[in-house]
């Protein structure tokens, strides 16, 4: 299936691997909400078609957990919908905070979150753990897309900032991004990816929970997939891929000099 040969070929290798330097790779197939019926939502369609999907993501993390982790230290990620169904997962496994000292951080990227959503804290630091890190990508005097308004009652949404891993407004500059990976739609499976490119964006945390970034310059692999309005839903993992995965391993550490 062409759904299925995009997430193994495309999805899987740009979004997942800043992790597997620092863990096994669990990702589960399940049905994702068709993109008409998120847009639509006729008859609470979206809703109902995110609860079914939930359903599977929940037994495939209890699965994990039981025949698959061996009570090892893990990390949850998620990325636009992925990040929607991982926000409701953490809410009823860990409703009290309680991480049952195994949870190193969530990696909850393309969505929003509101700043009190979670029952988790958010990351003000590149070794704190235990707690989630968010953000949107989305060029400075962009438009922000209604969707990602803050929610349930809250004032703002969260923002770290993927090169610094705090919470501060003022502007990263480029030179301190490590590594960008140009987006690639590959055809066959096992195609190495593209080199990566250093100092390609600088970042900044907004006051409304938006992460303002610079233009990428026009190079192959930053122009697909960009929405008019300045948003780079597609891009928030490989635009700062290398500093994800180095700070995989910087939280790692930091769990492990605790234990």
């Amino acid at each position: 299936m062409l759904a299925n040969l995009i997430v193994d070929a495309s999805v899987v290798p740009q979004m997942i691997t800043p992790f597997n330097g620092v863990a096994k790779i669990y990702t589960p197939r399940y049905r994702q909400t068709r993109f008409s019926t998120w847009i639509k939502n006729q008859g609470n369609t979206k809703d109902k078609a995110i609860q079914l999907t939930y359903q599977e993501i929940k037994y495939a993390f209890q699965h994990f957990l039981t025949e698959w982790n061996n009570g090892r230290p893990f990390y949850i990620v998620g990325h636009s919908q992925g990040t929607v169904l991982a926000k409701q997962l953490i809410q009823e496994f860990f409703p009290n905070g309680n991480v049952s000292d195994n949870l190193i951080a969530a990696y909850l990227m393309g969505q929003s979150v509101g700043i009190n959503e979670l029952p988790i804290p958010i990351c003000d630091s590149e070794t704190q753990t235990g707690c989630y890190v968010s953000w949107n990508s989305i060029t400075e005097g962009g438009d922000i897309d209604k969707e990602l308004l803050p929610q349930n009652g809250d004032d703002r949404i969260s923002c770290v900032n993927p090169i610094s891993w705090d919470t501060q407004s003022q502007k990263i500059e480029k030179h301190r991004n490590s590594g960008s990976l140009p987006l690639t739609f590959v055809r066959k499976k096992h195609r190495a990816m593209n080199a990566l490119d250093t100092h390609l964006v600088g970042a900044r945390c907004g006051e409304n929970g938006i992460l303002w970034i610079d233009k990428p310059s026009k190079k192959t692999g930053y122009t697909v997939v960009v929405s008019k309005t300045g948003s780079f839903h597609a891009y928030d993992v490989n635009l700062f891929y290398s500093s994800i995965r180095e700070n995989a391993h910087t939280r790692l550490q930091a769990f492990l000099n605790s234990q």
